[in-house]
């Protein structure tokens, strides 16, 4: 009896240890948050929480976010083999099956109707109140090898100093700079300085972590002296100072963006010599990024691998009083350049989408542009009435910077991005919470800093800095 007892007892006590740990645990996620709300304003969606790591509301458990090359985690199980889901706020959340299966009938009967083809937003739908998700993240880089300077090479094109880069990852739901009204102040480029001004105490930010905003700016700062010390030493040419007002500090801010509902990676300049050199990078292409997206369909095109290329520009729209991204398709009896076969992979005819004429675009908007794609996976995910509902996740790299290009080239040739609400049918849209589009990877080259016995030295070297897709 005594010994059942202090089982008893053991079991008790063990029992109040561990909800003592999830008290403790969620009064800290609270406070963490709180302070977040009353720094930045009450409007907005905060988490302090490990990216990394996504709940499951059927087992109530976190999965551990691996990607796609671990093939043995649960991570891979749930994305890449059952499907069906993805990753919103942190957790499991089901693709809406029963929408992905309307569009695919709407598609097979070929009705085309008005309120279908305008689709989400684009048919006068109000965007719903601006609300920062503000779970960014630092993202540390890596090297992925060190490059030769062959003899065609121009010595003198310049490359960003590895230290005066921050690379993050931007949540869905976050602007990348600042919008009209202050209600849209909150954004990427003021929580991260927010974050790199910080100090020790500070745990109003998402990732604020001791002093490790702080110190990259004073080291991105050090870094500038390196350079000129390693290129004495190397005999190089020094760069020629630009002339600045001494009293204009340098804000460090984002060298690209991504749309406000678009996920992944991004590179903010620590200094303005980072932010020229990387800008100039964007512009002359030396800079690839690559994107991962959930679209609605199989895409049965001829090859696993190809390019859609259609030039996009922007087209006035009378009802809302804008000019909007729309995709250039010209048809044969246009004269266009695309041959039958190219014209025949076009699937949509929305107005939201493209034009067949060239006279609705702005005058000098219309622009090449390009976007490789890479099939990943097909799904074929079985409903409960044993219908079947179907989509594809899709590799894209934009060989061009237009507006919208990734989702007007999809939507373009039949397949919108789930979640779209701009150029996606109204089944698309709200198929799933969020955009399914996420940038994945970003590589360039850039100068590091390596320690010797005769001082610091540059090397020139491959970066690539990635970001999970949450699906």
């Amino acid at each position: 009896m005594r010994a059942c007892k202090s089982k008893a007892s053991l079991i008790l006590l063990l029992v109040q240890q561990r909800n003592t740990r999830a008290l403790s645990f969620q009064t800290t996620k609270l406070n963490a948050s709180t302070a977040s709300k009353q720094s930045l304003g009450s409007k907005t969606t905060t988490r302090n929480i490990d990216l990394n790591k996504v709940f499951n509301p059927l087992t109530k458990r976190y999965i551990q976010q691996t990607g796609d090359g671990n093939k043995s985690s649960k991570w891979y199980q749930f994305m890449f083999v059952e499907g069906g889901n993805i990753s919103h706020n942190n957790s499991l959340t089901p693709i809406q099956l029963k929408e992905l299966r309307r569009w695919r009938k709407d598609n097979k009967k070929k009705e085309h109707r008005k309120s279908d083809n305008e689709g989400g937003n684009s048919a006068g739908v109000e965007y719903p109140a601006y609300e920062p998700d503000l779970s960014w993240q630092h993202i540390k880089p890596s090297i992925q090898s060190s490059i030769a300077c062959d003899e065609g090479d121009d010595e003198n094109t310049e490359l960003p100093l590895m230290d005066q880069l921050l690379f993050v990852y931007k949540p869905s739901n976050l602007l990348t700079l600042p919008g009209i009204g202050p209600e849209k102040a909150v954004c990427v480029a003021s929580v991260v300085n927010k974050w790199l001004s910080s100090s020790s105490n500070d745990t109003s930010t998402s990732s604020a972590k001791g002093q490790e905003g702080p110190s990259l700016v004073r080291r991105a700062k050090e870094s500038v002296q390196w350079y000129l010390d390693a290129s004495a030493k190397s005999n190089q040419p020094k760069k020629k100072k630009r002339k600045r007002n001494a009293n204009k500090v340098f804000v460090p801010r984002p060298c690209h963006r991504l749309d406000l509902d678009t996920s992944g990676v991004m590179i903010i300049a620590l200094t303005s010599d980072a932010m020229r050199i990387t800008s100039s990078m964007f512009e002359g292409k030396r800079v690839q990024k690559s994107y991962v997206a959930l679209v609605a369909g199989h895409i049965n095109l001829d090859e696993e691998f190809g390019v859609v290329e259609y030039s996009i520009g922007k087209v006035y729209n009378n009802t809302k009083d804008v000019n909007e991204f729309r995709c250039f398709i010209p048809t044969i009896n246009d004269g266009g350049k695309n041959n039958v076969e190219d014209t025949s992979r076009v699937i949509s005819n929305a107005s939201n989408v493209c034009a067949h004429r060239e006279e609705p675009f702005v005058e000098g908007s219309l622009r090449t542009a390009k976007t490789e794609y890479r099939i990943s996976k097909k799904f074929t995910i079985k409903m409960e009435n044993g219908k079947k509902a179907k989509y594809t996740r899709v590799n894209l790299k934009p060989l061009t910077g237009r507006g919208h290009q990734l989702r007007l080239h999809m939507a373009a040739i039949g397949h919108p991005i789930l979640g779209d609400t701009l150029h996606a049918p109204n089944t698309i849209s709200k198929a799933t919470p969020r955009l399914c589009l996420h940038a994945e990877k970003i590589e360039m080259e850039v100068l590091a800093s390596s320690g010797s016995e005769g001082g610091v030295s540059m090397e020139r070297v491959k970066l690539l800095a990635t970001s999970v897709p949450p699906y």
